[in-house]
C-alpha cells in the first residue's frame, strides 16, 4: 500500500524573546514566536531559594506556636511550606507556557490556559494599553492580548505579519521626516 504524504511548505520558526530582537534576521515564510526571555528562570530559581528559608522550618515539621491560641497547643502548619513552594512552579510553568506565534494562518496568543487563534481576516488592528501591553484587536471590536509582544518588538510583529499589520516605526519616521520638511521650509 502505498501512502501519500502532503508536503506542506517547510517555514522556519524564529524564537524571539526580550534579549535577542534583532540577532536573527527575519524571512518572509518564517514562524516568528515571542516568548519570554529564558533568564526569567534564573531568577526564579533565585527566588525558590530565598523562598526554601522562610517554608524550610515548616517543610521540615517544626511546629509554629500560636501564642493567640485559646487551646494553648501549637497549630501545626507543615502544608504552608509546601504551598509557598508552588509559587516558584507557577512562575516557572508561565514563562515556559506564555507566547505569541506569528505565522502564515494568523496570530495565536498562547496563555496559561487555553490559547486563541485569530485568522489574518478577523484583525482590524492592534491597541497599545498604557503600561505598554500588546492586544490585538478584531473586527468584532473585542481584543486579544498578545503575550511577550512588546512595543519595542512592534516593528518585528508588523515583518512576521507579511505587512497585514502596519509598522508603527515606519510611520514615526515618515511623521519625522514630514516635521523636517516643515522645520526646513519654515526657515
Amino acid at each position: 500500500m502505498h501512502v501519500m504524504r502532503v508536503s506542506r511548505p517547510r517555514t522556519r520558526t524564529v524564537t524571539t524573546d526580550h534579549t535577542s530582537d534583532t540577532s536573527v534576521a527575519l524571512g518572509g515564510a518564517d514562524r516568528v514566536v515571542f516568548k519570554h526571555p529564558g533568564i526569567a528562570l534564573l531568577g526564579i530559581g533565585l527566588f525558590a531559594v530565598c523562598l526554601a528559608t522562610v517554608a524550610g522550618p515548616w517543610m521540615l515539621g517544626q511546629e509554629i506556636v500560636d501564642h493567640g491560641s485559646q487551646a494553648g497547643g501549637g497549630t501545626h502548619l507543615r502544608w504552608v511550606g509546601w504551598v509557598i513552594l508552588i509559587l516558584p512552579l507557577a512562575l516557572t510553568f508561565w514563562v515556559l507556557r506564555v507566547r505569541t506565534v506569528v505565522d502564515g494562518d494568523g496570530i495565536r496568543s498562547v496563555r496559561i490556559l487555553g490559547a486563541t487563534s485569530i485568522a489574518w481576516a478577523d484583525i482590524d488592528g492592534l491597541r497599545i494599553a498604557k503600561n505598554g501591553a500588546v492586544y490585538a484587536v478584531r473586527t468584532d471590536r473585542s481584543e486579544v492580548r498578545l503575550p511577550a509582544v512588546t512595543v519595542g518588538q512592534l516593528s518585528r510583529l508588523a515583518f512576521a505579519s507579511g505587512g497585514r499589520i502596519p509598522d508603527p516605526s515606519a510611520d514615526a519616521v515618515a511623521l519625522d521626516r514630514v516635521d523636517a520638511d516643515r522645520v526646513e521650509s519654515a526657515q
